[in-house]
């Protein structure tokens, strides 16, 4: 399970912020992918950065472009 935090995407399991363009930044995607939704730290201070991980888990289709 995740949270997405003001630092970033952090696995529940390990504690540990997922870097971007690893494995576990892969299995996150995937996870994601496969309809579940992580958990979220109200407030949410940085919405920059749900904006960046929504356009890299929804990249646009051919028909958006």
């Amino acid at each position: 399970m995740y949270r997405i935090t003001k630092d970033g995407v952090l696995n529940l399991e390990t504690n540990q912020i997922i870097e971007v363009g690893t494995e576990e930044w892969a299995q996150y995607k995937a996870w994601v992918a496969a309809g579940n939704e992580p958990e979220v730290d109200p407030p949410y201070e940085d919405p920059s950065l749900i904006k960046e991980l929504w356009k890299e888990q929804n990249p646009p289709k051919e028909e958006d472009t």
